[in-house]
């Protein structure tokens, strides 16, 4: 009778440190647990300015991008979309606090606080206000892209099979063609992510691991959407950091941004 009670004990702690461990692993992957909890009312306001300076940043970057790989503008956008969707819950990336004018007087401090914030909103603002008037009186010293289909694709599983002219080409000879750019790229990808994480988490011991699990899961939902392969991006962590960033969830409103 004992050996049965230590043998059902014995299971019981089992199963409680096998639960115990999944919680710890779960908790140290999913990183908006470990912050989401700590998210403040002035966080908010500081990832929504950011997200918004962000997102407009964003967007003509990744059309540009979608130009430089031969593809239709909005392909840019789905990759951005879906990786700043992707990072807020996974991404290792944090901000805290910018320097600022010290003044007794309350109002002016809110007034530079959101000035500072907002900053590079009202810069990429001005540009476009210049940018739409120089086109729509015919000096614009630049070539639009055109209309850009809003929303999203349909959300299906990566074709193996695609037409090139009047060929199809299946999986190894897509592979095949990309050569050393199979793993050129993705090493390079991983090793940007890293940089920017060290580069803007301050103090704190970056996880590298946990980066290369961002980015993979970044791509992998990506491949659904035909997103374009995407990794981090000096710039767009450069406007987010001036913005005053707080956290990962400044990418929901940026990703929003561009999937209008």
């Amino acid at each position: 009778m004992n050996i049965v009670r230590n043998n059902l004990a014995g299971n019981e702690d089992s199963e409680r440190s096998y639960c115990m461990k999944a919680k710890r692993l779960l908790y140290k992957r999913v990183h908006i647990l470990q912050w989401l909890p700590r998210y403040t009312r002035n966080d908010v306001l500081a990832d929504f300015i950011s997200g918004l300076t962000v997102g407009l940043t964003m967007m003509p970057q990744s059309i540009a991008y979608a130009g430089l790989a031969g593809v239709d503008p909005q392909y840019g956008l789905y990759t951005a979309f879906i990786g700043s969707f992707t990072y807020i819950f996974f991404g290792t990336i944090r901000e805290h606090l910018l320097p600022r004018i010290k003044t007794k007087n309350k109002v002016m401090q809110k007034i530079i606080k959101f000035m500072v914030m907002s900053k590079n909103a009202i810069t990429v603002l001005l540009a476009s206000l210049v940018a739409a008037y120089l086109h729509y009186n015919g000096g614009a010293p630049f070539k639009l892209t055109g209309k850009v289909p809003q929303g999203l694709p349909d959300f299906t599983f990566p074709a193996l099979t695609t037409k090139f002219g009047n060929e199809t080409v299946g999986y190894e000879e897509m592979v095949s063609s990309l050569s050393s750019g199979v793993i050129v790229v993705p090493v390079v990808a991983v090793l940007a992510n890293v940089a920017i994480a060290k580069a803007y988490s301050q103090d704190v011991v970056v996880d590298a691991s946990q980066e290369m699990i961002s980015l993979g899961l970044c791509n992998i939902f990506g491949s659904f959407v035909q997103a374009l392969p995407s990794c981090g991006a000096f710039t767009r962590s450069a406007v987010a950091s001036s913005s005053d960033v707080r956290t990962p969830l400044q990418g929901l409103y940026s990703g929003r941004l561009c999937y209008f």
